[in-house]
């Protein structure tokens, strides 16, 4: 039991995240030289938490030994507020940090824990994040220009949950699409859902910045939207209101609905030869399907709008110099995946 209590989804999934996020604030190259550094000084011997990062420390000339203890010796996992004000061509970033809960009320009384946290800014202007340390309950760091909005974990390596205002939240969902990576988008939700669960955003907030990627196309994106709508669905609404999410449901994803529908269709209904071959033999073996759509329209294939289950058995016919194609006039007998072509 002792043994299963300290090898935990904790021990391993925390202990990933932050490695991660030291090896961004120490880059990949000298993350990797103080590993090497740190196992061959330790080869065949005894070391210590502080020894692993104290050679990291040497290793990058970064604070890593001031770092890591406060996420390795400390409980839990920080949220970083952030608030903007532009002062002419240049923004002041208030952050403010304190321990998340999911329980409103200790997560209101504030708490004593003082992380260090590597924060990096990510504004509209794009180019190279900004990377400050945060080392106080309450820092500024300023940025250049008043960007609409300021993302607080660029690249989504950092270990700590994110609370955006409103206005500032509407802003990233308008622009998550183009201008975060899925990752970045993913880290989003999951904290906005988080301040929900907290009590500290109402689900409108959530619901709003979902507004701003009704494009999404992303599936481990759209996979992270699917839980919070099922549980709002499931547990938050009921009769006639239920009624209302749904038609809100179909109505969001009907075009991503269309979209997979339509590659679906493209699996099925568009054989590796799409582009005729030269030999008219070999126009009559069985077709061999592939993921991709096809690289050349078909000309027996009027629309994508058709349902896959609608679709005929088709079969080439080479005339002397240029290939017809006409359409068999039994229907599909055999599963679309299955299907076979006509000899």
């Amino acid at each position: 039991t002792q043994i299963a209590a300290l090898f935990d989804g904790v021990a391993y999934g925390k202990t990933a995240a932050v490695l991660r996020m030291i090896e961004s604030y120490m880059g990949e190259e000298a993350f990797r030289a103080g590993v090497h550094a740190y196992l061959t000084k330790y080869s065949y011997g005894n070391a210590t938490a502080t020894d692993f990062w104290s050679t990291l420390a040497a290793s990058s000339k970064k604070p890593v030994d001031k770092v890591m203890p406060t996420f390795v010796l400390q409980a839990g996992a920080p949220l970083v507020s952030v608030q903007q004000s532009c002062h002419g061509d240049t923004a002041t970033i208030q952050l403010a940090q304190r321990r998340f809960y999911f329980d409103d009320k200790l997560l209101t009384a504030g708490s004593p824990e003082v992380w260090q946290i590597p924060v990096c800014l990510k504004t509209p202007e794009g180019g190279q994040a900004k990377c400050e340390l945060l080392t106080q309950k309450e820092q500024s760091f300023t940025v250049s220009g008043c960007p609409d909005w300021v993302y607080l974990n660029a690249g989504a390596r950092g270990y700590y949950r994110t609370a955006y205002s409103s206005e500032m939240l509407q802003k990233i969902g308008g622009a998550a699409e183009k201008a975060l990576s899925p990752a970045e988008r993913i880290l989003l939700l999951g904290d906005e859902w988080a301040m929900v669960r907290s009590n500290q955003h109402a689900i409108g907030a959530y619901l709003d910045l979902l507004e701003g990627l009704r494009g999404e196309r992303d599936r481990q994106v759209v996979n992270t939207m699917a839980g919070p709508l099922d549980t709002i669905g499931e547990r938050l609404t009921s009769g006639a209101e239920r009624e209302h999410y749904r038609a809100w449901l179909r109505a969001y994803f009907r075009p991503l609905w269309r979209v997979r529908k339509r590659e679906s269709c493209a699996r099925v209904c568009c054989p590796s030869w799409a582009t005729p071959p030269a030999t008219p033999r070999s126009w009559r073996r069985p077709g061999r399907w592939h993921s991709a759509t096809c690289r050349t329209p078909l000309p027996w294939i009027p629309t994508w709008r058709a349902p896959c289950s609608t679709w005929r058995r088709w079969r080439a016919t080479p005339s002397s110099t240029t290939s017809t194609w006409s359409r068999s006039s039994r229907p599909r007998v055999r599963s679309s995946i299955t299907a076979t072509w006509e000899r």
